[in-house]
């Protein structure tokens, strides 16, 4: 019941610090406009700060005892207020002297730096400061490489729950900065149960509720936030798995996708082309998506799309229905994917944009049916069979502005000759030298 009377100290404590401020500048008005103001108005804002004061700290104990912050960073926030507290006291007892400014501003200095430490057990410990950059996530180049915990789920936690539950602060006893802490849980439990995760029950209440989470008027997770924690948590927690070796629904696979970036993860406004196309085929959209593959479009305004094809082999009705989209898809992600049925109708595609088969099945064969793609800006060929001979085959393309061969059975001593044959093409080697013999230089 005790703890009841703590949750009034965020009300309490706004009040010594308005009616204090408002003294010093009358004290300050006094001092400078050498003008008289009756006792009894110095009298009355000070033992209403003194008063407010008080309470603010007894309330701000019982706040304490409950065990949702940091010891020492509260112990220190508590011994300041009670020295404002006193100080207060003193300016009630000497206001009336000369040199009682001196106590006013020491009062000022001690009220700042206690709100400031407030404000970070509240809001986390950088609130007061000044920020110049938010710190960016680490980018994620394949998602499908990236390690769950590391690369997705803590990120996410240290954006959006560590302010309440890290080492500077633990509401409800949890912490979530540490493998260690996260499984232990809080004082309700475990909170990454698969079958009854508190934590997901607390992420999916409705705004309004009290025990939403995270509380209202701090950073909330996106929807893609929610669903990649969810997925996650219902499929073990694994602290040390890639996201390729965990299984993944359709709505799982688009959600991981958000997280990634580099050429793939953003659509430039520039590429979409003016000319309309027809809406694209519900029942085609619905084979390709029952089968696991993310269709998304690229715009509201537009009917163009993008797909992602995973490593699952296509049958025949799939790829009757990618036929069926074959004017609507501008970006094709087929990272690792080893079908030749799927590689083998790519040429078909005639507005397509920007089409990324690293490290797929795509042999220099195949890349002699991409001539008719005339629209094709970006091909990611890393990690693949092409050579150099292969390459040719797209120097007809005359919108094509990069190629990725990183890792490919490109050979770097043919670059400059292969360079010649692209003179408004950029090669991207990905992070070799050619050789100086070579007479220039191709460094990523």
């Amino acid at each position: 019941m005790i703890q009841f009377f703590g949750k009034f100290h965020p009300l309490l404590v706004h009040l010594p610090i308005g009616v204090f401020i408002f003294g010093v500048f009358l004290k300050g008005y006094v001092a400078f406009k050498k003008q008289e103001i009756d006792e009894h108005i110095f009298k009355l804002i000070i033992a209403a700060t003194m008063i407010s004061s008080f309470l603010s700290v007894v309330t701000g104990l019982i706040l304490f005892s409950g065990g949702d912050y940091e010891k020492d960073t509260v112990l220190f926030h508590r011994n300041m207020g009670i020295v404002f507290t006193a100080v207060s006291i003193l300016i009630y007892i000497f206001n009336q002297k000369r040199w009682s400014i001196v106590i006013w501003l020491f009062g000022l200095v001690v009220l700042l730096f206690t709100g400031h430490l407030g404000g970070n057990l509240t809001h986390g410990e950088d609130y007061l400061t000044l920020e110049l950059s938010k710190p960016q996530r680490k980018p994620i180049a394949n998602v499908q490489e990236a390690k769950v915990f590391d690369d997705l789920v803590r990120p996410i936690l240290e954006e959006k729950c560590w302010s309440c539950h890290s080492s500077k602060k633990q509401k409800g006893k949890l912490r979530l900065d540490e493998k260690e802490f996260i499984l232990k849980g809080g004082k309700n439990g475990k909170c990454i149960d698969p079958l009854n995760s508190l934590l997901l029950e607390r992420l999916n209440l409705p705004d309004g509720e009290e025990e939403h989470m995270p509380p209202k008027g701090k950073p909330q997770l996106s929807n893609q936030e929610k669903q990649i924690l969810d997925w996650w948590i219902k499929n073990g927690a694994d602290f040390n798995k890639k996201a390729k070796e965990i299984s993944q629904t359709p709505a799982d696979k688009k959600a991981l996708l958000s997280f990634q970036s580099g050429e793939n993860s953003t659509v430039s406004e520039s590429i979409i082309p003016e000319k309309k196309v027809s809406e694209p085929s519900k029942t085609a959209l619905e084979i390709l998506q029952k089968a696991g593959l993310v269709v998304n479009r690229i715009s509201p305004e537009t009917n163009y799309i993008t797909i992602t094809v995973f490593e699952n082999k296509l049958q025949e009705k799939e790829i009757s229905a990618l036929k069926e989209l074959k004017k609507n898809i501008l970006i094709l992600i087929a990272r690792g994917h080893k079908d030749k049925n799927l590689i083998a109708e790519i040429g078909n595609f005639s507005n397509l944009r920007k089409l990324n088969l690293a490290e797929s099945g795509i042999t220099d064969d195949d890349l002699n049916k991409f001539s008719s793609l005339a629209e094709l800006r970006v091909i990611n060929l890393g990690g693949t069979a092409v050579t150099e001979k292969g390459l040719l085959n797209l120097k007809t393309l005359g919108k094509l502005k990069t190629i990725f061969v990183y890792n490919s059975k490109f050979n770097k001593k043919q670059f400059k000759q292969l360079k010649a044959q692209f003179p408004k093409t950029r090669i991207d080697t990905g992070g070799y030298q050619i050789s100086q013999s070579d007479s220039s230089k191709f460094v990523m």
